[in-house]
């Protein structure tokens, strides 16, 4: 079970649109395999892992003239393991034409894994 919330405000300034804001998931992972189990008094029982996942980000998307943008935007979150995790990034697009539009971006992102066991 996931589940997921977020709040964010949106503001201009010149030619710069700005986006900040909090999220929050919750990951409730239960499969149901000896990845999850434990025995208590010879009763075989589960242990979901339970994650809850805080963030920030903030995000501007800058105009630098008709056919030239700027985004750059940054995120945090921190996951109870391992601890802050940075997400920058930043993206340029170009729009030469109204029907031609290049972009190019770099940046990095987090994701959950829940990696499949098996008994072996």
């Amino acid at each position: 079970h996931i589940g997921f919330a977020q709040l964010f405000h949106r503001f201009s300034k010149g030619r710069s649109n700005w986006l900040a804001g909090t999220a929050w998931r919750f990951n409730h992972y239960d499969d149901n395999t000896p990845a999850t189990e434990f025995i208590n008094n010879n009763i075989v029982l589960t242990r979901p892992a339970i994650t809850s996942l805080p963030g920030v980000f903030l995000q501007n998307d800058w105009m630098l003239n008709e056919r030239h943008r700027l985004l750059l935007g940054y995120r945090m979150d921190y996951h109870p393991i391992h601890g802050f995790i940075h997400s920058p990034r930043i993206a340029w697009k170009y729009a030469p034409h109204e029907r031609l539009i290049m972009r190019w971006s770099s940046g990095t992102g987090f994701r959950v894994v829940n990696l499949f066991t098996e008994d072996h």
